[in-house]
């Protein structure tokens, strides 16, 4: 579901990425959808937001999510390391658990605190009603390390049930916080 509303770049480019990547793995793809790199790159915020930006470090939230969504993430990783905020270190241990480097992951997530994003992702993991996967937002509270933990187990491992239920809940959250990063960007201080 595209998190960007019509007439803005962001909307433009998700679309291109969904077509390119429908479904994102627990693990990345190996080129990804590489046509968003040119295309950020030509973009000022006002495009790529569809209004003027009232916090550029939110646009720059976009960017990481928007490359991390399209499975690049050494470009997300570039952008993501030079956003001192608690929304850049999500976006950082995103990257992270994505790429395998489990630890690492958790480090960024402790920087990230109690994010406002965690309860309605909570409620939106809940909704999917996924069985083995529901500890990770149990009493209405995203558990990340938890999170990181379940995607480390199947991370290496043949496609099953939990990996299924884990790759809903990452897309899930990975389209919340674009939405959060986006809301914040437009939205004056």
């Amino acid at each position: 579901m595209n998190p960007f509303p019509r007439g803005s770049g962001a909307h433009e480019l998700y679309e291109r990425i969904e077509e390119e990547i429908p479904r994102l793995g627990l693990r990345p793809k190996e080129n990804g959808a590489s046509f968003i790199v040119s295309d950020l790159q030509r973009m000022d915020d006002r495009t790529l937001l569809g209004a003027a930006p009232a916090d550029s470090v939110m646009a720059q939230c976009v960017r990481s999510g928007l490359l991390l969504r399209a499975d690049l993430l050494d470009h997300s990783h570039r952008v993501s390391q030079e956003i001192p905020t608690p929304t850049g270190s999500y976006w950082h241990g995103i990257m992270h658990r994505r790429e395998g480097d489990f630890g690492n992951s958790k480090y960024w997530f402790r920087r990230v605190g109690a994010h406002p994003v965690y309860s309605e992702l909570a409620d939106r993991v809940n909704a999917l009603s996924l069985e083995q996967a529901s500890e990770i937002a149990a009493s209405g509270r995203f558990d990340p390390d938890l999170f990181v933990d379940l995607c480390a187990a199947r991370f290496d491992g043949p496609p099953d049930a939990l990996a299924d239920e884990l790759e809903r809940a990452q897309e899930t959250e990975i389209d919340l916080l674009l939405e959060w990063s986006f809301r914040n960007a437009i939205r004056a201080p």
